[in-house]
């Protein structure tokens, strides 16, 4: 093999190792959705805290400083308030959903990052009283979200690349109708049977803002 032979081999299997870099990121974070629906706004006055976990792959480049990523994760959130002053309500939310995202490299390490989700939401609401009373639903739904944001990475060319991300967005989920049934605890007592109780549809849309670290490797 010659000295030119062995070079090219070189600089190709350099540039392959190159493109694999940061090819896949693995992110955990947390959120805080404001709540503006009526439906939502009768049962508690908090916000719904929660957070996310989430893998994605890089495409490639569109343009050129211009990424695509694709990938899936899962969000979980939770809201509780009371209601009339005497009931104590549970709001609790997964999601299960699909990302693409694109990120254009603004300067070094400054990156700016728009995504698109959709997916599956499981609403559970949960009533309690202090009689002992307790009854819940939950049902499932559909949700998109949209959101902007900036990133901060270690190391935006090395194998290995930790991001720092801000983003805002909106989520919108279809408002599932829940009629509260009541829960009856296995422990021998003999309770008189209640009528279920619908609320009607919860809509849990609502604008929110997102803080993640990433793992880019």
């Amino acid at each position: 093999m010659t000295m030119r032979a062995a070079l090219s081999i070189a600089l190709v299997c350099a540039a392959a190792a190159t493109a694999r870099a940061g090819s896949n990121e693995l992110e955990a974070g947390s959120e805080l959705r404001a709540l503006r629906s009526p439906s939502a706004g009768a049962l508690t006055d908090n916000s719904l805290g929660g957070g996310h976990l989430a893998y994605a792959r890089s495409l490639g480049e569109l343009a050129p400083g211009l990424e695509l990523w694709i990938g899936g994760g899962l969000d979980f959130g939770s809201a509780e308030g009371t209601m009339f002053q005497t009931m104590t309500t549970s709001i609790d939310t997964f999601e299960l959903l699909a990302t693409a995202r694109v990120r254009y490299h603004i300067y070094d390490h400054v990156l700016a990052t728009a995504r698109v989700s959709a997916g599956s939401s499981r609403t559970s609401l949960d009533i309690s009283d202090d009689s002992g009373t307790d009854m819940s639903d939950a049902r499932w739904g559909a949700i998109g979200r949209g959101a902007l944001g900036v990133e901060l990475a270690s190391r935006e060319h090395a194998r290995w690349s930790a991001v720092f991300r801000v983003e805002a967005g909106y989520a919108r989920a279809t408002a599932p109708a829940l009629t509260l049934q009541p829960s009856t605890p296995d422990d021998g007592t003999l309770r008189l049977p209640m009528s279920d109780s619908s609320i009607g549809h919860l809509d849990l849309s609502g604008p929110f803002i997102a803080f993640s670290l990433a793992s880019q490797f």
